[in-house]
């Protein structure tokens, strides 16, 4: 009975925070804590509804659609489900979800959730030892977030096959599918990232090496470099180059 009324009294004294959460398609006005904060802090100064995944309706004010191009002061439509998916060296998709406009239906953000403690438990005993493994509740990706970028932390590359992949304006830009080493025509070795929106084979993929990637948690977010656009995408291989490159960095063919 003690235990329980003091667990009570820590939720009476959670501080919520009216935030703006970005998402994809628009943003949402919520009461969120300080923990929350935490993980929906992907990095720079703007909150991503991503990171933070369900919230309570109920602590959502209002949203703005940017396919709508109005705000709503409602809670936007949630829609998930608990695929319990493993996407590779043992890391375990068990919630994802999408916040959908009420009005036309359009994504405001998507969110996913991961357990890692197969993977943790992995590296931590390479031995015959039964792995265990524990349920964990939504917060469980912030040990992942801290376990990638935990200085002399490990974390087995594959593991990120399957996250989906933000640009810093919270746009999505795919999954990826594929990670591998690439040589440039100028000899640079770089870790490469195939990323696409599905797994309809005829989709266009993209190509993303490892420096332009500025924060791993249970997404991955990309850098967004000033000075680059579209007309300098390589149109055979899809490779982004410098602003002033007259020729691909990574296969070599002229730019338009």
């Amino acid at each position: 009975m003690m235990a329980e009324k003091d667990e009570n009294e820590e939720k009476v004294n959670v501080i919520l925070k009216e935030k703006k959460l970005r998402g994809s398609g628009g943003y949402v006005i919520a009461k969120i804590s300080d923990g929350e904060q935490k993980l929906g802090n992907l990095g720079g100064p703007e909150l991503f509804l991503a990171g933070i995944g369900k919230i309570d309706k109920n602590r959502i004010l209002k949203y703005y659609c940017n396919k709508c191009e109005k705000e709503y002061k409602d809670s936007p439509k949630l829609d998930y489900n608990n695929p319990n998916e493993d996407v590779g060296e043992g890391v375990i998709l068990i919630e994802k979800g999408e916040y959908k406009c009420q009005i036309c239906s359009g994504i405001i953000a998507q969110y996913r959730k991961f357990d890692s403690d197969n993977v943790i438990k992995k590296e931590a005993n390479n031995t015959k030892i039964e792995l265990k493994k524990e349920k964990q509740n939504v917060e469980s990706v912030e040990k992942l977030k801290n376990s990638v970028l935990t200085k002399n932390s490990y974390l087995p590359i594959n593991s990120l096959i399957g996250m989906p992949v933000y640009n810093d304006e919270a746009m999505l830009v795919g999954n990826i599918f594929e990670i591998g080493l690439k040589k440039s025509e100028l000899g640079i070795i770089n870790i490469n990232f195939k990323i696409k929106k599905s797994d309809d084979e005829n989709l266009e993929i993209t190509e993303i090496i490892w420096e332009k990637i500025s924060k791993i948690g249970d997404i991955v977010l990309v850098k967004t470099e000033q000075g680059k656009s579209d007309s300098n995408k390589c149109p055979s291989c899809n490779f982004e180059n410098e602003n002033n490159a007259n020729y691909c960095e990574e296969c070599g063919n002229k730019l338009k």
